[in-house]
Parts: structure tokens; C-alpha cells; sequence
């Protein structure tokens, strides 16, 4: 069975030339490419941000498909299972609750 990724990739290999895939867009279209904004990309993908220029950055059209993709499925995936239920509070004892320390 094959990995997200490899899913993943298949599919994008199957709507775009391996060329295309390799294009570095800059952030702005990143970002619509990836429904990520441009601070997330930055701060939680530096390791997909190309640098272009001193004040430019930029991101391969793969890397920002591949981020929108594994952020829909986790979004699939967050709604089809049930989230943990907390435990509820415990009561705290009231003072004449708590048993009493007698010295002898």
C-alpha cells in the first residue's frame, strides 16, 4: 500500500508536466495554491521556502500542492473522527467532606 505522499504525487503528476510541478512560484501565489497563509508557510515550511532574492521568497508549485492536499485530508480526517471527550471536572470535597486528622 502506498503512503499519502506517494498517493499524493500520483495525482499531481497526473494534472501537470513534471516541469510545471518544478516551477517556483513566488509567496502570494503559494499561498493560493496552498489555502496556507504566507506567515504558516513561513514559520511551519521554511524548509519548502526558496529564497529569490533578499526581500523575495518563493515556493516550488509541488511543495504548495502537496500542502494544500495533506492539509484536506487531515481536515477529512478531523472531521470523520470523533474528538476525545475531556474528563469532566472532578468535584472538589467541601472541607467538612475531607475526614479529620485527630492527634492522640
Amino acid at each position: 500500500m502506498s503512503s499519502l505522499a506517494d498517493q499524493i504525487v500520483a495525482r499531481l503528476l497526473t494534472m501537470m508536466t513534471p516541469i510545471e510541478l518544478l516551477r517556483i512560484v513566488e509567496m502570494e501565489e503559494a499561498e493560493r495554491l496552498s489555502s496556507l497563509s504566507t506567515d504558516t508557510l513561513v514559520r511551519e515550511h521554511a524548509d519548502k521556502v526558496v529564497k529569490l532574492s533578499s526581500r523575495r521568497n518563493g515556493m516550488r508549485v509541488a511543495h504548495a500542492l502537496m500542502l494544500r492536499e495533506i492539509n484536506e485530508a487531515g481536515t477529512v480526517q478531523e472531521r470523520a473522527s470523533p474528538r476525545p471527550t475531556a474528563k469532566p471536572p472532578q468535584r472538589r470535597r467541601a472541607r467538612h467532606d475531607q475526614p479529620e486528622l485527630h492527634a492522640e
